[in-house]
């Protein structure tokens, strides 16, 4: 019986030892499938916004007729077509009056995702000095879709550049000051022929320099010693923009004169010994100098003078014995 049983045990473990192991290499065949989700489009919004900036400024946007700027827009209809304006008043971005057109780049299309990207100048028929401008987008296509922009775009006062002389000589040094180089780009300063304003290529004088967050600026300039005589003016260009520049006015002329061919020094002749006068001798016709009349006066006064001692002498001898005989 013992015997029977351990066959029949062994037998059950044997018939059931294949399936298990089966089932253990097979367990992930009857794993469940999960279907992969389809990515959501990301909602979009639907409200139209403006966004107005400006290339390498992060700070308020501000410039001059010619700036450039970059203007944003997002939530407008795809493929819609948008028109761009300034105003002072955002306001008048939902009324449409009052509006001035954006002459430099009108109208804009949407891209299929609502949104557009420009990147232009700031118009010249919004160049009011001082005046702080809005840009407005509206749609085209569709009625009611407007906006206005979050930011302003300051139009700085008008640019100007002066020298601390306006005459020099070649080689002299000059300082040249700049105001409302807005926004703060390197700029090129140099002094350049009046007849060649713009050229640089045969300034007497040239540096660069980047105005502060004011537009002000000052830079040292030495002139070319070999400069020419003439009129000259000073040229600032921002090269990164070239309509930033300034018009020549009276401030911004300089005069270069000649220089006066200095005189040789001259070198100073030994002093030389004089020579010694002759004394002038009286002719035969009794012509003589001052000296000659001198001498001869002298000679006679001596004469009489030695006349008068002998005569002097004569008469006290006569006298003398004269007298003792009397006595």
């Amino acid at each position: 019986m013992l015997f029977c049983g351990l066959i029949g045990f062994f037998t059950f473990a044997f018939m059931f030892a294949p399936v298990t192991l089966a089932a253990g290499q097979y367990t992930q065949q009857f794993t469940r499938a999960t279907a992969t989700p389809t990515p959501t489009a990301p909602a979009t919004n639907n409200t139209p916004a403006l966004i107005l900036s400006q290339p390498g400024n992060d700070n308020q946007p501000i410039g001059h007729p010619g700036t450039k700027v970059d203007i944003t827009g997002q939530g407008f209809t795809p493929n819609s077509s948008v028109s761009l304006y300034t105003t002072i008043d955002p306001n008048q971005c939902t009324t449409g009056a009052g509006l001035t057109q954006f002459s430099s780049q009108p109208v804009e299309t949407v891209q299929a995702d609502g949104t557009f990207n420009l990147h232009a100048t700031w118009p010249k028929n919004a160049s009011q000095p001082g005046t702080a401008y809005y840009v407005c987008a509206r749609s085209s296509t569709t009625a009611g879709e407007d906006a206005a922009s979050g930011q302003t775009f300051s139009v700085a006062q008008k640019v100007t550049v002066s020298a601390s002389t306006s005459s020099v000589n070649p080689g002299d040094s000059i300082t040249i000051t700049g105001e409302n180089w807005l926004p703060p780009l390197q700029v090129q300063v140099s002094i350049v022929p009046s007849q060649g304003t713009g050229n640089t290529s045969n300034a007497i004088a040239s540096a660069t320099t980047t105005p502060d967050s004011n537009g002000h600026f000052s830079v040292n300039l030495t002139t070319d010693s070999n400069a020419q005589p003439g009129q000259y003016v000073i040229s600032v260009v921002a090269p990164d923009e070239l309509t930033l520049t300034n018009q020549p006015n009276n401030t911004s002329m300089i005069t270069v004169v000649s220089q006066a061919t200095p005189t040789p020094a001259v070198t100073p002749t030994p002093a030389t010994t004089p020579t010694p006068t002759a004394t002038p001798t009286t002719g035969n016709n009794g012509g003589s100098n001052g000296n000659g009349g001198v001498t001869i006066l002298a000679f006679t006064l001596g004469g009489i003078g030695l006349l008068c001692v002998i005569v002097g002498g004569i008469m006290f001898a006569v006298s003398g014995p004269s007298s003792s005989r009397m006595q």
